[in-house]
């Protein structure tokens, strides 16, 4: 039996849907966005039953997500680690053509002001990042946070050739359908029987399809959609 058919019913979120108000800080790095709160705590969860020791983030955004699955690993008191990917400010002008981001509006405009609504928590682009690689930089004891800077689809598949098998993955970079894709296929050859990943935001309506093309497609992978806030996609490989 595998973990999602023995636990699936079990993992229940123990906070309400959303993010917290004091997490709602920025628009982010690519697209705006942040984790829910209900969903990142099923992942927690999840870690604490499943003790990974290879954990991969696609999408740092502010590294909130990033110190909760940290602090989960932590927890477990064995040595482990925790690779977080993201683009940040690298490339941002030819962004959209080069790597096929459809709608370069939903870039963040790295030249320009801070949005209005922020400006009482960050003064600057600068700022955010600060932050954020403050809350990598923290010491998670039994846990190595690794940052690694770039688009995923430079940066995911060199990355791997190193680090090998994968035990739990959480994907929330873009969420476009060809993206999601083209990272697929750099992650699927580095799973194993066990490993699970989990894709986020599959609420949103360009993103349904590949809950379906999945499906279809994935015989070796048990799956099942949450109902969280974001509906994150839940596959595990049993075979």
């Amino acid at each position: 039996m595998g973990f999602l058919d023995e636990h699936w019913d079990k993992l229940k979120p123990r906070v309400p849907a959303g993010v917290s108000s004091n997490e709602v800080v920025a628009r982010g790095f690519l697209l705006p966005w942040n984790h829910c709160n209900a969903d990142m705590d099923v992942i927690v969860q999840a870690l604490s039953i499943l003790k990974p020791k290879v954990v991969l983030e696609l999408g740092t955004f502010e590294a909130f997500g990033t110190v909760k699955m940290a602090q989960a690993l932590n927890r477990l008191r064995q040595k482990s680690t925790l690779y977080t990917f993201d683009a940040s400010t690298n490339p941002y002008n030819t962004l959209g053509e080069t790597y096929g981001i459809p709608n370069e509006d939903e870039l963040v405009k790295w030249d320009e002001p801070i949005d209005p609504r922020f400006q009482d928590s960050w003064r600057s682009w600068e700022d955010i990042m600060k932050a954020r690689d403050e809350r990598l930089a923290n010491n998670y004891k039994n846990v190595k946070v690794e940052f690694i800077e770039g688009i995923t689809f430079d940066t995911l598949g060199p990355a791997l050739k190193e680090i090998g098998e994968w035990d739990f993955c959480f994907q929330d970079t873009v969420h476009h359908h060809d993206f999601i894709i083209r990272e697929w296929n750099l992650l699927k050859p580095y799973s194993k029987v066990g490993s699970i990943i989990v894709f986020d935001d599959m609420n949103r309506p360009h993103n349904t399809a590949w809950v379906d093309l999945f499906r279809a497609n994935e015989p070796d992978w048990d799956t099942r959609h949450g109902s969280g806030g974001h509906e994150p996609f839940w596959a595990e490989r049993i075979r």
